[in-house]
């Protein structure tokens, strides 16, 4: 098989009860130049004989079993045997719009190096009638008319599945995600590859649809601690990275506030015995920014938090109460 045009990345962990709807709803795709590559990350169920079962059947699923190391290794041994054009990456409990034409995608975005489409949300059915097929659909439209800075401040996406990256560019700059970050890998791994990618173009039409189950990680209460460890980790890889390619504009800013924003929202959810602990961390956040050099000022509630983190979930603590008491008055 000569190198296909999209290689199509998928770790597997225990998810035998979806991953065979997950493949079904790529393969079903009648664009058939690309390739599937199936990364069992050490499952423990059924999954890694299901992906040797596809294997068995279509010359285009290649299958990769290896200890368990966690998605981050998995998707990085996916990268490292891709072959084609462009990368996608796939969860295993997720859903693919089959109706999407990749074949007509792929004629227009030639001189694009970052291609970004639109998501659904899909609550977990046990029964299986989530009955998302209602928004399947073929029609799409491309919006290539902005530029780099443009386009990112408009377009904000922080979830990786919704992107064709370009295998050469991430190559280039050696991106691969960080072992051990359970949560914002992904959003570090795309924020790499936006400061060096140079023509991003959106797709409007769905093409990806998120299962949303009690057992994934971002439903899981750990995942707050999980989000005050990751960042510090994403703004220091980040502050190396950015040391070689001296990157300061307004959209990255943003998104590295963004972050901010995320650690904030973590930690007003977890003990209050924590945030002395967090304010020297939070403080270590917004100096590495700072030390980034950007020609910008972060907006006075992030201002607020570095003084007193206690006093900022304190103010936000209440807000939310007084507004609820507004809503349920209404």
């Amino acid at each position: 098989m000569k190198n296909p045009k999209i290689s199509v990345i998928v770790p597997v962990y225990n998810v035998e009860q979806y991953l065979h709807r997950c493949i079904d709803s790529i393969l079903a795709q009648t664009f058939t130049d690309f390739e599937l590559l199936l990364i069992d990350d050490g499952s423990k169920d059924r999954s890694g004989e299901i992906c040797d079962e596809y294997a068995g059947k279509d010359e285009r699923v290649r299958v990769f079993h290896k200890e368990n190391g966690g998605v981050s290794s998995a998707r990085n041994l996916g990268i490292d045997n891709a072959k084609g054009e462009w990368i996608s990456f796939v969860d295993g409990d997720d859903v693919i719009n089959p109706k999407i034409k990749w074949n007509l995608i792929v004629e227009d975005i030639n001189e694009a190096d970052y291609v970004l489409f639109n998501g659904r949300d899909f609550i977990d059915s046990k029964d299986g009638k989530d009955n998302i097929e209602d928004f399947y659909g073929e029609d799409y439209k491309i919006n290539s008319s902005l530029k780099k800075a443009d386009f990112l401040l408009k377009y904000v996406c922080h979830n990786h599945f919704l992107i064709w990256y370009r295998k050469d560019l991430i190559e280039k700059y050696n991106i691969r995600f960080t072992i051990g970050m359970k949560v914002a890998e992904d959003e570090e791994f795309q924020l790499k590859y936006l400061i060096v990618c140079s023509k991003p173009i959106k797709i409007d039409g769905i093409l990806y649809f998120y299962r949303i189950r009690n057992g994934s990680a971002m439903n899981n209460p750990q995942t707050n601690f999980e989000i005050l460890s990751c960042s510090e980790t994403l703004f220091s890889n980040l502050f190396s990275f950015l040391s070689t390619y001296y990157i300061h504009e307004k959209w990255l800013f943003y998104r590295l506030e963004s972050v901010l924003k995320q650690y904030l929202s973590a930690l007003s959810n977890i003990s209050i015995m924590e945030y002395l602990k967090r304010q020297t961390q939070y403080r270590k956040l917004v100096r590495i920014l700072k030390e980034m050099k950007f020609p910008y000022s972060l907006n006075f509630k992030l201002k607020l938090a570095y003084l007193n983190v206690f006093l900022y979930v304190f103010l936000f603590k209440l807000y939310q109460s007084v507004n609820l008491k507004i809503k349920k008055n209404e």
